[in-house]
């Protein structure tokens, strides 16, 4: 426990949170994604093509602001500390 509150406090928290945000996002979209056309062909009469197409805009707008982003100067970044 006293590594994890050093980490919280310490000069890495911004890295910590975001970390967890990430690990909660990726494990939403995995729980989610199985279950998705299922869900919405019941409910709002969507077929499995259109959902996949969904899920796959979202991987490819995620990839395209990544590397926007991995493309910025180092100098560009904003250091919170």
């Amino acid at each position: 426990m006293g590594r994890a509150r050093a980490a919280l406090s310490g000069r890495y928290r911004s890295v910590v949170i975001l970390s967890v945000v990430v690990a909660l996002n990726s494990f939403g979209m995995g729980v989610i994604a199985p279950v998705l056309p299922l869900f919405t062909q019941q409910e709002y009469g969507v077929n499995a093509a259109q959902v996949g197409i969904a899920i796959g805009l979202f991987g490819v707008g995620r990839l395209a602001f990544e590397r926007a982003y991995v493309g910025l100067e180092p100098a560009d970044h904003h250091v919170v500390e």
